[in-house]
């Protein structure tokens, strides 16, 4: 395993977190009697948690089959024996085959999956999965005229973020068979009738040492075109940096966070989740000491707050990391998604403690939170009077709407009052004692 140079971390004046944790419950479906894994993919669809592929660290094989966790009925759906699963029984030698460290996005009622890790060579090819009918279709790439066709090298451990409202999805970095960490950022357009996808690459146009390093392992989310980036392994370093990538501009950004605030230590193999409002959470992970069991909170919202800059009298504040109180099992290579309508989140994979476990995380104040209400009330407080005078009924029914919504988040809210701030109540950071390794966390094994 290749180590971090030491490198002592700046000592921290203070924690503050945004949120608490409501629930933090271990599930224990029916049948619970499945492969444990990790470096799987999970994606989040109609209530359906489906996992793919990924490795056995116990039994050090790769593994290429479906879960499907239905969290509306608590158990793991047996997909196999269904009789939709049985009418494209010959679709399935379309099907990826055994790989670890692969990439997964869902666009519609598709589940596309893209590169990954045979334990010999990385892969480069397209699959999609039909979550309503489990039909398996290999997507070819799209050749330009008298030309080859455009994409990404095979690689593995890279990010895969899905944009359903502009049908495509976007891979960043990874690394491939010949030990390259690489920091590309290319768009994947799949046509699912005609069986093909399109790759086009995301050349930036900033500044170059605004480019995250080539990196493994780390995580990115998108929110308002904007590409969030966390952690990763690039070859002798862990990183802990937070870049964003403007999709329209080509441009790469690197966050700043308030150096007085303590950050999370460098990591690979964790998970990320972004709100709607732009907050990013943070899950596990792997370091060189070990695995990780903390969970992290940044607020990013002035990042996709364009009227932020324009409003504020003075300069904004930057963005302050804090330590949710909600230790879990130590893990990496894990995933985490989110059910949109509650942001509930399930978190699965391997421990350094069990052979497989599924965890249910909510975290108040984090994806349905009041900020969505700050935001809703700073607009319609600028326009009020406009309201006001020009559409009497309507500013009627909008006030008692929004003071239904605060009464809901027990928040006081007054029309005439300017836009109101909830000050946070700060918790205790968290020191926990080194756990004990027990699974082989090393970023040069894919």
């Amino acid at each position: 395993m290749a180590s971090d140079p030491a490198r002592p971390m700046p000592k921290a004046v203070r924690s503050s977190v945004q949120a608490s944790v409501r629930r933090w419950k271990q599930l224990t479906p029916s049948p619970t009697k499945h492969v444990g894994r990790c470096k799987h993919t999970a994606v989040y669809y109609k209530k359906q948690m489906i996992v793919f592929g990924g490795h056995d660290p116990w039994k050090d094989c790769f593994l290429n089959d479906l879960l499907v966790y239905d969290s509306a009925t608590a158990r793991w759906r047996d997909v196999e024996k269904e009789p939709e699963f049985q009418k494209t029984r010959d679709t399935h030698r379309e099907a990826p085959s055994q790989r670890r460290a692969h990439s997964a996005g869902v666009l519609g009622a598709w589940m596309v999956v893209f590169g990954g890790f045979s334990g010999k060579d990385c892969f480069s090819d397209v699959r999609a999965l039909n979550v309503e009918t489990w039909e398996w279709v290999h997507l070819t790439p799209v050749s330009p005229p008298g030309g080859a066709p455009v994409r990404p090298c095979a690689r593995g451990g890279h990010s895969c973020t899905p944009d359903p409202e502009n049908g495509c999805l976007y891979i960043t970095g990874g690394w491939d068979t010949a030990l390259r960490y690489h920091n590309d950022v290319w768009s994947m357009k799949p046509d699912f009738e005609a069986k093909t996808v399109t790759w086009a690459s995301l050349t930036p146009k900033s500044a170059p040492e605004h480019t995250p390093l080539g990196r493994v392992g780390h995580s990115c989310c998108l929110l308002r075109g904007k590409l969030v980036l966390f952690g990763g392994y690039g070859g002798d370093t862990y990183h802990n940096d937070v870049r964003v990538f403007d999709i329209a501009a080509l441009a790469w950004s690197v966050v700043t966070t308030d150096p007085a605030f303590k950050k999370p230590r460098p990591r690979n193999y964790h998970c990320s989740a972004l709100s709607p409002s732009g907050k990013l959470l943070l899950l596990g992970g792997a370091y060189v000491e070990g695995l990780m069991d903390d969970v992290w909170q940044l607020d990013l919202s002035g990042v996709f707050d364009d009227t932020a800059a324009n409003t504020s009298e003075s300069a904004p504040s930057l963005p302050k990391w804090g330590e949710v109180s909600c230790p879990g099992a130590n893990r990496f290579a894990h995933t985490c998604v989110a059910d949109p309508d509650t942001g509930v989140l399930y978190v699965y994979g391997v421990s350094a403690s069990d052979e497989s476990d599924l965890l249910e995380l909510v975290i108040e104040d984090w994806y349905c939170d009041q900020s969505l209400a700050h935001h809703m009330t700073r607009y319609l407080s600028k326009h009020y009077a406009l309201f006001r005078s020009a559409l009497p009924q309507l500013a009627s029914t909008v006030t008692a709407r929004i003071s239904a919504y605060h009464a809901e988040l027990a928040l006081p809210f007054s029309p005439a009052a300017p836009p109101f701030s909830q000050p946070s109540t700060p918790l205790q950071p968290r020191n926990p004692a080194a756990s004990q390794q027990q699974l082989d966390t090393s970023p040069l094994v894919l």
